[in-house]
């Protein structure tokens, strides 16, 4: 078993021999140091991809390249991605979820190579995340670890970059199933109510509104989104009452919902509709 002499980052993926590594709510080192004995290996870099929207069915599978600084290894030196066997099985953690998701988190999959030795020219690009339709929506942290490890003296050093990314629904499905009615009087309040997908639970909504002749919206009501109930339980719901005092009823026009970004769920405009009278 190889001693480990150093490690850094907020967190680290466990290398147990296994290619695929489950991301999930693992607590993380508050901080660490690099101490090996004499090594180079200095900065690492990953493009992990910043957002993936989740598909609705199926996986997505999206590749990153890791590369890294460091002198040559030879002999039985090596580098690897990943941590030492005996480390801590430590993972990545979501650290903000979107405020529909209910259920156990279902979180991206990792997926690399622990048993493939890098160099430091070429580093590695067949790393991966896989995104499902059943992931939960958020944000996690990804921590990518490069381990060096020298024979003699016996040695591991491991130099890691923390990488974001949001896993977010698709606002073209979001609006698809976004739907809304108005009614009311002539100088009464004019009621709104909407229906959004539940991951839109805590997104702001704003109403806008155009009078009949005018060439401009403007902004006449500003809500929350909140979690449906009841028949409505797998969708966000909220009615908006707009004041009298812009009389939608009776002047007539046009008006259309703007969801703005919330937690794994990206902003987003309706289609208008035109006011009906009642």
């Amino acid at each position: 078993m190889m001693k480990s002499t150093a490690t850094l980052g907020l967190s680290a993926i466990a290398v147990t021999g296994a290619a695929v590594l489950v991301l999930g709510l693992v607590s993380a080192p508050a901080s660490a140091q690099v101490t090996g004995p004499g090594t180079q290996l200095a900065k690492v870099t990953a493009s992990v991809p910043s957002k993936i929207t989740r598909p609705t069915t199926g996986a997505v599978t999206k590749s990153f390249t890791v590369r890294f600084d460091g002198p040559a290894a030879g002999g039985a030196d090596s580098y690897k991605l990943g941590y030492p066997e005996d480390s801590p099985k430590l993972g990545a953690v979501l650290i903000a979820k979107n405020a529909g998701e209910t259920g156990a988190v279902s979180a991206p999959v990792l997926k690399y190579n622990p048993n493939k030795k890098l160099d430091p020219a070429s580093g590695t690009s067949d790393s991966s995340l896989q995104v499902k339709a059943s992931t939960t929506l958020g944000k996690y942290r990804v921590v990518v670890p490069v381990t060096y490890h020298t024979q003699v003296p016996a040695s591991n050093t491991t130099v890691s970059t923390t990488k974001y990314v949001s896993v977010n629904a698709d606002p073209k499905v979001s609006r698809a199933q976004t739907t809304f009615t108005g009614t009311g009087k002539r100088k009464r309040t004019f009621t709104v109510r909407v229906t959004a997908p539940k991951w839109e639970t805590g997104a702001k909504v704003r109403v806008y509104f155009k009078a009949k002749g005018k060439s401009k919206y403007k902004r006449v009501a500003t809500r929350y989104m909140k979690m449906g109930t009841g028949t409505y339980a797998n969708a966000s719901r909220r009615t908006i009452k707009i004041s009298k005092k812009y009389n939608l009823a009776g002047k007539g026009g046009r008006y259309f919902l703007k969801f703005y970004s919330t937690v794994g769920a990206p902003g987003y405009k309706t289609a208008s509709k035109v006011i009906v009278r009642r």
